[in-house]
């Protein structure tokens, strides 16, 4: 739980005129006042289950909704018309997509691509998962582009999961597949 005491950046810059946006993860509390609707922002898509990847559920201001597909896709849609809808206010959008988070799931057709190059079905299915992050990240990015706000905008990509670890729903990862994941020879899965 973070500290009632501390400002968000939400918080800041909601009390500065901006619109925010909060969808995806949430680890910084689950109830009443450390909810992220209570940390500043005005919208909020927070996934009642952390790492779902396929069929989410969400508190979304406050009512349960869920919905079908994947979730990074449906984050990313949702996103995207946070872009397309906005009007002159300014914008701050939080996006936490649970991907490339276990457990490891991805569309079949991206595993059978790596597969096909002779990865594991365990690094096959965390390649695919990668590219699904990376597709929706370029369709973000296409939609400023495509609102004319690229130009206008600041965008910060951040992670907190590099050298993955050992998938809980599929077969662990080798040694050297596990090294190949850190060529820099970061200690410990978060680096």
């Amino acid at each position: 739980y973070m500290n009632l005491d501390e400002s968000t950046i939400a918080d800041i810059l909601h009390d500065s005129g901006y619109h925010t946006a909060m969808l995806g993860k949430w680890h910084l509390g689950k109830t009443g006042p450390y909810r992220p609707q209570k940390r500043g922002f005005n919208d909020t898509w927070r996934l009642l289950d952390n790492h779902d990847h396929v069929d989410p559920v969400f508190d979304h201001n406050g009512v349960t909704i869920s919905e079908e597909g994947w979730t990074v896709d449906y984050l990313t849609d949702r996103v995207i018309e946070l872009f397309e809808q906005r009007e002159n206010q300014p914008l701050f959008v939080y996006v936490a997509h649970p991907l490339i988070h276990e457990p490891y799931y991805a569309p079949d057709s991206l595993v059978q691509k790596y597969g096909a190059k002779g990865f594991s079905p365990s690094l096959a299915t965390l390649y695919a998962m990668t590219e699904q992050l990376d597709h929706n990240i370029g369709r973000l990015m296409r939609s400023l582009d495509d609102t004319g706000e690229k130009d206008n905008t600041i965008v910060l990509f951040i992670t907190d999961n590099g050298r993955i670890g050992n998938p809980i729903n599929m077969p662990h990862l080798t040694e050297a597949e596990l090294d190949r994941r850190n060529p820099q020879g970061f200690r410990g899965i978060k680096g």
